[in-house]
């Protein structure tokens, strides 16, 4: 019996390594906003689609969560994809920041997707809006949210 519970200790230790830690919570703000992705030369614009983002404690990152996103009608599913740890740029006086990151792998269903890998992300983030546009991969996507507030 122990060897049998030693060897599942073994085989599932890296899956519960490969969790990701991010500062995005239920208490993160929520952005509500479009997204437009462009998929073999066609745009495809879907409406009220929900952001987290917050700062890292030392302010020096962004995490994004595209929460239950679809990028295109084919899709058969929606998932929650995070694209961590992007540089922030400056912080300006009135609170606003900018980030832009190159070749950061976003996460999702357990594991990193290079396949689809953030290539020329760059945004904006204040207390009531998000703006920022990037490429998944080969698919550009650009997406602008609010609070609501």
């Amino acid at each position: 019996m122990r060897r049998i519970l030693f060897f599942i200790f073994i085989i599932l230790l890296p899956c519960s390594c490969s969790r990701l830690e991010t500062e995005i919570g239920d208490d993160t703000p929520e952005y509500r906003g479009t997204m437009t992705v462009t998929y073999d030369g066609k745009e495809y614009v879907t409406g009220n689609v929900a952001v987290r983002a917050a700062l890292s404690g030392d302010g020096s990152t962004v995490d994004l969560k595209l929460l239950k996103v679809k990028f295109v009608p084919q899709m058969p599913v929606r998932l929650d994809i995070t694209v961590p740890d992007i540089p922030v740029l400056e912080t300006g006086e009135n609170g606003t920041v900018s980030f832009a990151g190159d070749g950061i792998l976003p996460y999702t269903l357990g594991g990193y997707y290079e396949k689809y890998v953030v290539k020329d992300l760059s945004g904006t983030l204040d207390g009531n809006s998000i703006s920022f546009s990037l490429s998944f991969g080969d698919y550009p996507t650009v997406y602008d949210g609010s609070t609501g507030q």
